[in-house]
C-alpha cells in the first residue's frame, strides 16, 4: 500500500471529525467520509483532485451529488449536506490553474448546495517508526509483516522475544485493542488484554492497518479544515 496525500487527508477529517473513513452506503457506494451530525447534519465528504486525470474530474465530483441523493433518499429522517474537499497542487502555476478548473467545473445550479473546500495538497514524510523499527511506505504492510514473523520464528528457534520486539508489537496491537498490557508467544504470538489472553491474527496486515490508520493522520502538522 502506497499512502497518498488523499487517504491521509481522508483519514485526518474521519479522525478529527469522530465520522467514519471510506462508508459503505447500502448500495455499496463508498464515501470517502461520513460524520454523523448528532443534531446537525451528517456530512458527506469526497475527496478529489492531485490524482484525478483532467479527462475524470467532473464524473469523478459528479460521484458525490449521486452519494448524497441516494444517501437523502434512503435517510429520510436524517438531515445531510455535502462536501467537496478539492487538493490543489502545490506548485503556484498548476494551483491557480486548478482553481479556475473547479470553479468552472462546479459552476453549475446542481452545485448550488455543495460546499467545496479548496485545500492545499501538502507533502506526505512516507516513514514509520514501530518501537526500534522504520519502515518505508512503498510496501510497509508486507515490510511489517515480515518482521512480526521473524519475530515468531526467533521465539521458536531460540524461545525469546527482545524487549524492543515487544515494544513493536505491543505499539501496533494497541491500534486494535487499547488495553492490551503485554505480548507473549504460544503457537503465535498473543496479547493480554486486561487480564485475559486473546489470540491475535496471523493475517499482520490487518493489524498493520489500523495501526497506520490511527497514525498517519497526525502528519497534517498545521490546522486544515
Amino acid at each position: 500500500m502506497t499512502l497518498t496525500t488523499h487517504n491521509v487527508f481522508r483519514d485526518y477529517l474521519a479522525v478529527k471529525h469522530g465520522g467514519k473513513a471510506e462508508y459503505r452506503l447500502p448500495n455499496g457506494w463508498i464515501v470517502d467520509v461520513l460524520i454523523k451530525g448528532g443534531d446537525a447534519p451528517d456530512r458527506l465528504i469526497e475527496i478529489k483532485g492531485v490524482d484525478v486525470a483532467p479527462s475524470q474530474a467532473k464524473q469523478a465530483a459528479g460521484q458525490l451529488l449521486e452519494y448524497w441523493h441516494f444517501y437523502k433518499a434512503k435517510y429520510p429522517d436524517r438531515q445531510a449536506v455535502a462536501e467537496m474537499h478539492w487538493l490543489l497542487p502545490r506548485n503556484a502555476i498548476a494551483k491557480a490553474a486548478e482553481q479556475k478548473r473547479l470553479v468552472e467545473m462546479t459552476a453549475s445550479p446542481l452545485w448550488q448546495d455543495v460546499t467545496i473546500h479548496p485545500v492545499e495538497d501538502r507533502p506526505v514524510p512516507f516513514v514509520y517508526e514501530l518501537g526500534h523499527m522504520t519502515f518505508t511506505s512503498d510496501a510497509v504492510l508486507g515490510d511489517i509483516g515480515d518482521y512480526c514473523r521473524d519475530v515468531e520464528q526467533t521465539w521458536k528457534e531460540f524461545g525469546l522475544v527482545r524487549d524492543e520486539d515487544r515494544a513493536a508489537l505491543l505499539t501496533l496491537a494497541r491500534a486494535t485493542w487499547p488495553s492490551v498490557t503485554a505480548v507473549d508467544m504460544d503457537r503465535c504470538a498473543w496479547f493480554t488484554l486486561d487480564g485475559h489472553a486473546a489470540p491475535v491474527t496471523k493475517d499482520w496486515g490487518r493489524l498493520a492497518q489500523r495501526w497506520i490508520s490511527q497514525v498517519h493522520y497526525r502528519w497534517w502538522t498545521t490546522p486544515c479544515i
